[in-house]
């Protein structure tokens, strides 16, 4: 295997084992573990491709992250009971989910466009997001240690992938301009006998 593809599997089954910690699930299985797998094959697949490798890995991660998170919200608002540890644990969640709401949309107008317009808003949101993450790290490290590992993973992965969409430079070629797509695809290939560009 390739260094890189080490990295990428390596980097991939941490969070893995993370949210399964985070899950406290003893003997039953856990499918994000398999939706997992799956997912670092595709990024792997796919890492020639435009969209593929550590860019698609992100908005799959997204979706993911962003499905536990409602899964994990709607699960406290069912068995919420006015008290402070409740009080806390919405206030732990859920500005996070709404944060990771709007990177998720975000990332499919950007997946959808591939303008770079919409990178502005998605490192905004990242930036948001990485703020209620912060929060939901205090609030966890006070009253649910359980799941800490997961909220403190989740700030580094953010930070990290914030850099990368201002370093990346799979990240500016595939996501351009509105004038640098409209000039590549008036320049690119031949023009049609007769026909002057």
């Amino acid at each position: 295997m390739r260094p890189r593809l080490d990295a990428l599997l390596l980097t991939a089954w941490q969070p893995l084992a993370l949210l399964a910690q985070s899950q406290r699930i003893a003997r039953e299985p856990n499918p994000w573990a398999a939706a997992g797998l799956a997912a670092v094959l595709v990024c792997v697949w796919r890492r020639k491709r435009a969209i593929g490798g550590w860019l698609l890995y992100f908005f799959l991660w997204v979706f993911a992250n962003l499905a536990r998170s409602i899964l994990v919200l709607g699960n406290q608002v069912a068995h919420y009971v006015p008290s402070r540890i409740h009080a806390l644990a919405l206030t732990s969640t859920a500005p996070g989910t709404l944060a990771l709401l709007a990177v998720a949309a975000i990332s499919v107008l950007l997946w959808k466009s591939r303008d770079a317009q919409w990178l502005i808003p998605l490192r905004a949101a990242m930036v948001l997001k990485i703020g209620t993450l912060i929060v939901s790290v205090a609030i966890d490290w006070a009253y649910f240690p359980g799941d800490l590992a997961f909220d403190a993973f989740s700030v580094v992965w953010f930070c990290v992938f914030l850099v990368y969409f201002f370093v990346s430079k799979r990240v500016r070629q595939v996501f351009r301009t509105r004038d640098n797509q409209t000039e590549g695809s008036s320049a690119a290939g031949p023009s049609a006998p007769g026909v002057s560009r």
